[in-house]
């Protein structure tokens, strides 16, 4: 029987019994949660990790990738200059050949 039970007071060595009693299932039940949330933040951190190396490994990957695009960009840009230099040494070429050819169409049958 409890003292409650038997209308007899309380002592104080019943009273720390049961708040000791108590405290102790409280930081059972806290530490307990604690644990739970150490398990969580470390699975969540694995998670993290892991996605932060496929990341790392995709950027690896892109800058691997911009590397040989920046060549055949550069290479191409050099390619159309030359060509470019090309067509214009064409076209004065072309120009200097019609100038030269209405000449002599001039000189071979002059205007009458």
């Amino acid at each position: 029987m409890t003292p409650e039970e038997t209308n007899q007071p309380v002592t104080h060595q019943q009273l720390r019994d049961a708040l000791r009693e108590a405290l102790d299932r409280a930081v059972e039940t806290i530490a307990a949660e604690f644990s739970t949330i150490r398990g969580e933040a470390k699975t969540r951190a694995e998670a993290t990790d892991r996605r932060l190396d496929r990341i790392s490994e995709t950027l690896a990957n892109l800058e691997s990738r911009m590397g040989t695009m920046t060549k055949w960009a550069n290479t191409f840009d050099r390619d159309n200059a030359a060509l470019a230099g090309n067509f214009h040494e064409q076209q004065h070429a072309i120009l200097l050949l019609t100038t030269r050819v209405e000449r002599i169409e001039r000189e071979l049958h002059p205007p009458q």
